[in-house]
């Protein structure tokens, strides 16, 4: 049986006729190799076996289909072969991207291993059903890599039906489609009148915002502005539930805890422009000593004594993030380096050129409860996802292998359990022990946000912040997980 994936124009046509082909040299070309790898994975993930001993690719330019024109893709079966033919120089090929490839490559793997027919059948919103139709646009690849970001998260959804095909309808399809779990949109002035509003929650479980001249806390279904006579510069939360809030007031630095309502100020710079008035970022570890650093890349600890003394030998370069982990170990994120700080003041560093890290912003980071760090690196045209185990082995994780192709990280958070969780251009995505959740098991309809920011609190509530993709306003969702 033959299936063949011609093309016309914009769009892709297959037709299956029977035929006698002669036996050749099996291989795989190490251009599609990956494909067939990946497409082994998501069958073992489903619990679908393969036989792949008769498989056989081929590159044929100008391929063809006797009345019909010019074809992108074929599969040939034989009782002794299932020969796919490709041909490479295809304009859907050559500017499909990595997506869209791979769509061509797992359809003709439909035919060949899985000896699935055509199938016509439409979604709801007109969308195929399955990447088996024989004519169409791509279903989840893209011809236009700017449209890709938009198409991507249907990607899980496709390959379920491809080896189920009652595989139900997913929610992107689904007019009206209820939330996997209850979820809260909120739309609020606040947060598109000023500057970013970084999220955190206190040592009780509640949810802030800290903007930089205003503090809104989540109580009673609805956002409520906390009075704050100063302009805010940094929150943090120790475990015995104190909020400590690093302020400014007539160009001096105040650093404190709020206390039933009122800021309780006890420390002050004792000159203008001091290290307090300077703090840009804040911990508390595990023996409830403060740490801070500042604009200009300086770090101080408290002692216990209760005054700051700076760590010594640190570059201008500001700490973007600070992380206190369960077994006392503290990592900070400063430029390219990593910062651990573990039974001395005297921190391990790893950087790009001395652990095997890929080359990029150090974007975020957080730690699961096996005491590995996962790391997010915004690289050049791409997003790297690492693992940095307690010996400091480094592993750079194929996002594409894990259910994330094509998806660009925002933020990583670690819950009360020591989940990680991801803020991604494709929505909300939770740690799965082997991949990554799919789109539709946090996510509802079409993307709403390209979430930049999560935090997840002890009850499973899941908060994300980012922009609307169609009125691009700053929108903050809340999602109940009871996870």
């Amino acid at each position: 049986m033959r299936y063949l994936l011609p093309t016309c124009l914009i769009l892709l046509f297959m037709s299956c006729e029977q035929e006698e082909t002669p036996e050749p040299v099996r291989t795989i070309p190490e251009l599609v190799q990956p494909h067939v790898d990946r497409f082994i994975l998501e069958a073992e993930r489903r619990g679908v076996s393969l036989d792949i001993s008769k498989l056989s690719f081929e590159f044929e330019l100008g391929l063809t289909i006797p009345n019909q024109g010019l074809a992108i893709a074929s599969c040939t079966r034989t009782e002794d072969l299932h020969l796919v033919k490709i041909d490479t120089s295809n304009v859907f090929w050559v500017h499909g991207g990595p997506m869209g490839q791979e769509e061509v490559v797992f359809h003709e793997l439909g035919h060949c291993l899985l000896q699935r027919p055509h199938k016509e059948d439409r979604l709801a919103t007109d969308d195929f059903r399955s990447i088996m139709r024989a004519q169409g646009a791509l279903s989840y690849g893209s011809f236009n890599t700017f449209l890709q970001s938009s198409m991507v998260h249907r990607r899980d959804y496709y390959l379920d039906e491809l080896f189920n095909e009652n595989t139900p309808a997913p929610c992107w399809a689904v007019q009206d489609p209820a939330p996997p779990f209850p979820q809260q949109i909120f739309d609020e002035d606040f947060l598109n009148a000023g500057p970013h509003y970084e999220m955190i929650l206190d040592g009780t479980g509640s949810f802030w915002l800290s903007g930089q001249n205003d503090m809104y806390r989540f109580q009673n279904g609805q956002f409520e502005e906390v009075p704050f006579e100063y302009e805010v510069n940094e929150l943090a939360s120790d475990h015995a539930g104190n909020l400590w809030i690093a302020a400014r007031w007539e160009n001096k630095g105040l650093l404190g805890l709020w206390n039933d309502g009122e800021f309780e100020a006890l420390y002050e710079d004792t000159e203008i422009g001091g290290p307090i008035f300077n703090i840009y970022r804040m911990t508390v570890d595990h023996q409830g000593m403060l740490w801070f650093s500042s604009v200009n890349g300086e770090i101080f600890r408290q002692t216990e004594a209760g005054d700051f003394e700076q760590i010594p030998d640190q570059s201008d370069v500001p700490v973007s993030k600070m992380l206190s982990s369960s077994d006392g170990t503290l990592y900070m994120l400063k430029g390219f380096e990593i910062l651990i700080f573990k039974e001395s003041l005297t921190p391990q560093t790893l950087s790009t050129s001395n652990s095997g890290l890929p080359i990029g912003y150090f974007r975020d980071f957080a730690v699961d409860n096996q005491g590995v760090l996962w790391l997010t690196v915004a690289g050049l045209k791409e997003t790297y996802l690492v693992r940095i185990y307690q010996d400091q082995t480094v592993e750079v994780l194929e996002l594409a292998d894990l259910n994330m192709p094509e998806t660009f990280i925002n933020a990583i958070w670690s819950d009360s359990e020591g989940n990680i969780w991801l803020a991604t251009s494709n929505g909300i995505k939770k740690w799965e022990e082997e991949y990554f959740s799919g789109y539709c098991t946090f996510n509802t309809g079409n993307p709403i946000l390209s979430p930049t920011d999560i935090v997840v609190d002890s009850q499973g509530i899941v908060w994300s912040m980012g922009k609307d993709a169609v009125d691009s306003r700053r929108k903050i969702i809340r999602t109940d997980t009871g996870i």
